[in-house]
């Protein structure tokens, strides 16, 4: 019965998405034609692929290795394909700089080079994810990396910031100060990420998710760390692989009551503050 119901939603979600992708057509057009000699390309959409050279020369869909695009919920991304490097949604700005650039890149023509003295530094603009104080939201970090070096102490994202709460004792009320970090570090050759106080409500202070896979040296990894407000999940991939996943919610499985992200003063971002290779296409998505 179950697989009967989950057939029937997916025929009927792709009939949406068609509907959709179609509707624009109909509505400036008198008429228009499907299949035959034109084909079926008014129904098709391809995103993040192109078309290449197969196996004895037949045309093939392979990934595509230009950079990201952003859209309506990109909050920034960093695509480093040229310098000076900049935040193309325009929500951030660079208020430092270290990063050097090598066309030794996994996506584009343009990577971002680390050398363990320094990275970039980004400033949130109000209505940014870290440049707002308040609920965050849903929300999921993603970059590509190829260490030079995946030795313990390398730091690849950082984020540190304080929240004034109000606690009650007897008789009165007193101002406390919470201190707030995110970092991704690396540890015996995995990428650890740890969330510091940023779940309001949470009685855990320090929510830690490490990868399992070991990171190669000179090797290209996608990463991306995500929480969702809805379910509670905070999950950590490895070339969309699943290495680590937490429920931030009151039973500590999806059916608890959700703990949110609550991030406190506007602070800044510094991207690979201390890290020896190359980062690139580095995006925050709503």
């Amino acid at each position: 019965m179950y697989n009967l119901y989950r057939k029937k939603i997916l025929i009927l979600l792709s009939l949406c998405l068609v509907y959709t992708g179609f509707l624009p057509q109909i509505l400036s057009a008198d008429s228009v034609t499907l299949g035959g000699k034109d084909g079926w390309s008014k129904l098709s959409l391809r995103r993040g692929v192109t078309e290449g050279t197969g196996r004895f020369g037949y045309t093939c869909i392979e990934l595509a290795t230009n950079a990201r695009t952003g859209d309506r919920n990109t909050d920034a991304l960093i695509d480093f394909e040229k310098q000076p490097f900049a935040d193309r949604t325009g929500n951030y700005s660079v208020a430092a700089d270290s990063l050097g650039m090598t066309t030794k890149s996994v996506m584009g023509k343009g990577a971002a080079l680390g050398r363990g003295r320094g990275g970039m530094i980004l400033r949130g603009r109000t209505g940014s994810v870290f440049g707002t104080e308040g609920l965050a939201g849903s929300f999921y970090i993603e970059f590509w990396l190829a260490p030079s070096l995946s030795e313990s102490g390398e730091i690849v994202f950082n984020w540190r910031s304080s929240r004034n709460l109000q606690r009650s004792v007897p008789g009165d009320r007193k101002n406390v100060v919470q201190y707030q970090m995110i970092t991704g570090i690396f540890n015996r050759n995995h990428l650890e990420w740890t969330f510091t106080n940023v779940f309001d409500g949470y009685a855990q202070e320090d929510v830690v998710i490490s990868g399992i896979k070991n990171i190669v040296p000179d090797t290209w990894s996608h990463h991306t760390v995500s929480f969702d407000e809805e379910s509670g999940r905070l999950e950590y991939r490895v070339d969309g692989r699943l290495e680590a996943v937490e429920y931030i919610t009151s039973t500590g499985h999806e059916d608890g009551t959700v703990y949110p992200v609550y991030l406190g003063a506007p602070a800044d971002v510094d991207l690979c503050p201390s890290y020896t290779g190359k980062i690139d296409d580095f995006r925050i998505q709503r």
